[in-house]
């Protein structure tokens, strides 16, 4: 959100390579080009207690458990379903969340299976940019979608926290080791 909220200030920033896959640009510092910008830097008005940017969106847990999208939604990833949320993510072209009762959902972008979620109850979701990883209720790590690198191949053991980013996926056991 700061990189955008720079480039819309007319500031220069360094493209990750993310971005540059997506929008095919060269690894340069340069500023943001306007058509790049989505409105992803303009939340909507309201309070929120859980936020996650994705590539060309952003998502919130508002403090009544719904959740706002705001951003790019060529492929339907600003447009939440409705129902009670503890969190959010946005990724690449996908959302995913957690509602109250630990079932998950994913809404947009779902040509890799990002959004195929496995029939469990979750803790906590991540969205790549094809992929998504999830902690379960019993702390076992999911994951679905593109399988480029492994990225959705998780280690046995029990975790607290995982995290999705293009194509890695990265957790924290609950011994607190990585």
């Amino acid at each position: 959100m700061l990189a955008v909220a720079l480039a819309q200030l007319g500031q220069t920033l360094l493209l990750p390579h993310r971005l540059q896959r997506h929008a095919r640009l060269e690894r340069r510092v340069e500023p943001l080009p306007a058509p790049l910008l989505h409105g992803q830097a303009t939340a909507p008005a309201g309070t929120f207690k859980q936020l996650s940017a994705g590539l060309w969106h952003a998502c919130g847990v508002r403090t009544d458990d719904s959740v706002a999208c705001w951003g790019a939604s060529w492929n339907g990833q600003g447009l939440p379903p409705a129902g009670a949320f503890s969190h959010v993510t946005a990724g690449a072209s996908h959302s995913c969340g957690v509602k109250v009762d630990g079932t998950a959902v994913c809404w947009g972008d779902n040509s890799s299976g990002q959004g195929t979620v496995p029939a469990s109850a979750f803790q906590q979701l991540s969205a790549g940019d094809d992929h998504t990883c999830g902690v379960k209720a019993d702390g076992t790590v999911a994951c679905w979608g593109g399988a480029y690198a492994g990225e959705n191949a998780p280690p046995p053991g029990t975790f607290k926290q995982v995290e999705a980013y293009s194509f890695l996926s990265c957790g924290v056991r609950t011994d607190d080791t990585t």
